[in-house]
């Protein structure tokens, strides 16, 4: 079957239909439906690319290797997609890593370089200590297109190369908010660094008109216990809208000074970050207030209560 013909619209494959019996090319022929009706980032186009990525052996690899080779770009995009699923089969990643390489250094279409990059993330190359595909990489960081720098960004993610992050650096000034956000989240949460410049950036980030930048940016600066970042998140939490990020740099701080703030958010009708809150409020919250609302919950009062009160059964 040619993964170029075309295919049956979605509506035409059950919603029940097992996908572990269908074979490799038809599970490529429903994903390219799904991608040409739904988009490529619809969860139904997701489910046989997941399938595929469960399979082992070179039939999978060779049919992604084949779609990249592909003259329609939806195909070449959805061929990367098909590589990253790879990862799991040592024998095989190092040659999807190559064909994602490729694609990125010959590839003129904006979807493909941003669908390889994303993909080559899932390699994992940094945590193997292969730094190949860097140079490629930082070249396409600041390619005209905001979709392809989003997507360089996204691959970078987690390198701690001195080159990747100080392109991590110069993107977190990107114009575009969405390329912004991943390279501050780059910075603040996926590296272990503390350095100056790192610092320097999370703190302009800080004053970000967008809330989820901004919580990122303190979420890294906690996590660093960078001085003056509580007062930062104290002023951040007065603000009429919060991210959750913003939330989890609090509990970072574990303080209890939070506590007022952050349950003063449980009734608001800002955003719902109901997770991040609670965990926030319960890392900021002293265990022996913990136990007494514990036993309060149960119907007794706690023995380690301020009162000295004995447990009522």
């Amino acid at each position: 079957m040619s993964t170029e013909a075309e295919t049956p619209r979605s509506n035409s494959a059950p919603e029940d239909r097992n996908l572990a019996q269908l074979s490799v090319q038809e599970l490529i022929a429903l994903a390219r439906a799904e991608q040409l009706v739904l988009g490529p980032e619809d969860e139904e186009t997701w489910r046989p690319i997941y399938e595929l990525g469960r399979r082992p052996g070179r039939e999978v690899l060779d049919a992604g290797l084949k779609l990249t080779q592909s003259t329609d770009a939806t195909c070449r995009q959805l061929g990367a997609r098909f590589l990253a699923q790879r990862r799991d089969f040592a024998d095989q990643a190092e040659e999807a890593q190559a064909e994602l390489v490729r694609l990125l250094e010959t590839d003129t279409s904006t979807e493909v370089l941003h669908g390889a990059a994303a993909a080559l993330t899932h390699l994992s190359p940094w945590q193997r200590d292969d730094y190949r595909p860097l140079p490629v990489l930082l070249r396409l960081a600041r390619h005209g297109d905001e979709l392809v720098r989003y997507g360089s960004v996204f691959a970078l993610l987690t390198c701690e190369h001195p080159e990747a992050v100080a392109m991590l650096i110069e993107r977190s000034r990107d114009l575009d908010e969405d390329v912004r956000n991943w390279a501050t989240f780059g910075l603040g949460s996926q590296i272990n660094l503390d350095t100056p410049a790192i610092r320097e950036a999370l703190w302009v980030q800080i004053d970000e008109e967008d809330e989820e930048i901004r919580g990122e940016a303190l979420t890294g600066l906690a996590h660093r216990k960078v001085p003056g970042v509580h007062q930062a998140i104290v002023r951040e939490l007065q603000r009429p809208c919060v991210h959750g990020t913003t939330f989890e740099a609090a509990g970072l701080l574990a303080d209890p000074a939070f506590v007022p703030l952050l349950e003063s958010w449980r009734e608001s009708d800002g955003p719902p970050h109901d997770l991040w809150l609670e965990d926030a409020i319960r890392a900021c919250t002293p265990a022996a207030a913990i136990d007494v609302r514990v036993a309060v919950a149960r119907g007794g009062a706690s023995s380690s209560s301020p009162s000295g009160a004995s447990t009522v059964p």
